[in-house]
């Protein structure tokens, strides 16, 4: 499709198109936009409720004949009457004989007041069985509360033993 004229009344064809012009020149830049509006502010951060923290082990091995408690781990902790502690505990116990005897280690605390009683568990057999959980404290005592891992056997035969034992606590604000 080529560029027409009017001739005489009718549309006649142009041939021969000129050559192209020079580039025009530049335009200015246009105007700098408006700020956007500010964005809204975030949620705050995290705030640490933990106060204090602490931890007790025992790897080797312990055995007692004794039909009372043994301390195996014992830890202590400073606490403000507004605080709760998360006690975190494990160890491995066993029995040296199987004739309806048991291996039986309590987690206890002196100033303490776990949410259901103390933590208690039991092995019978001669082989170490791996225990671990957590018990929280809700004792509004102020001062010094102390943890502890005890073990002894159930009757009168054989030994108890134990290892690997370890205390965690935390210590929270409420």
């Amino acid at each position: 499709m080529g560029l027409k004229i009017r001739k005489d009344g009718e549309w006649v064809p142009i041939s021969g198109v000129g050559a192209a012009g020079p580039q025009g020149i530049q335009g200015i830049q246009g105007i700098q936009g408006i700020q956007g509006i500010q964005g809204i502010q975030g949620p705050a951060g995290a705030s640490s409720d933990v106060r204090s923290m602490n931890e007790a082990t025992s790897t080797g091995e312990s055995s007692t004949t004794s039909n009372s408690d043994t301390n195996k781990v014992t830890l202590s902790i400073d606490t403000i009457s507004n605080s709760r502690v998360s006690v975190l505990y494990g160890f491995e116990i066993k029995h040296s004989n199987t004739n309806n005897t048991t291996c039986i280690a309590t987690v206890s605390g002196t100033n303490a007041n776990f949410v259901g009683g103390n933590p208690v568990e039991t092995n019978k057999d001669t082989s170490y069985e791996r225990f671990h959980g957590n018990a929280l404290d809700i004792s509004s005592h102020v001062g010094t509360r102390e943890y502890k891992i005890a073990f002894r056997r159930s009757t009168s035969n054989g030994s108890a033993s134990i290892r690997n034992a370890y205390l965690v606590v935390i210590e929270m604000s409420v």
